[in-house]
């Protein structure tokens, strides 16, 4: 579990752990059939968000820890097809997803406008 930023608690799927990513597609690619979605905006993805205390996949070794797990998340959104939207971009110009910025103020400055 974590915190997140629009409620107290979340949980999170280790996309460093194949076996894990897979229960998480293969859970979204069934949604997607069921309900004929042609794709995906995934949020997130992004290091840190996760828990204070994480553990990794060993088959990464800990100096590539915790950039991996955002790199291994897009992969992960990328099996889903070419529509689809993610929010973090680590390693991912090969993958043929669309990258968007982070939202913007209206406003003209340096504080995110």
């Amino acid at each position: 579990m974590t915190w997140w930023w629009a409620g107290q608690w979340a949980g999170y799927v280790d996309f460093t752990n194949p076996r894990a990513a897979a229960w998480w597609r293969d859970r979204l690619m069934a949604l997607r059939q069921s309900t004929g979605l042609d794709s995906f905006k995934f949020d997130a993805g992004e290091a840190k968000w996760l828990p204070s205390s994480y553990v990794l996949s060993p088959d990464y070794p800990t100096t590539l820890w915790p950039g991996v797990f955002s790199s291994q998340y897009v992969s992960t959104c990328a099996e889903f097809g070419p529509l689809v939207e993610v929010r973090t971009g680590r390693h991912s110009q090969h993958l043929a997803v669309w990258v968007r910025m982070l939202d913007k103020y209206s406003t003209w400055g340096l504080d995110n406008g």
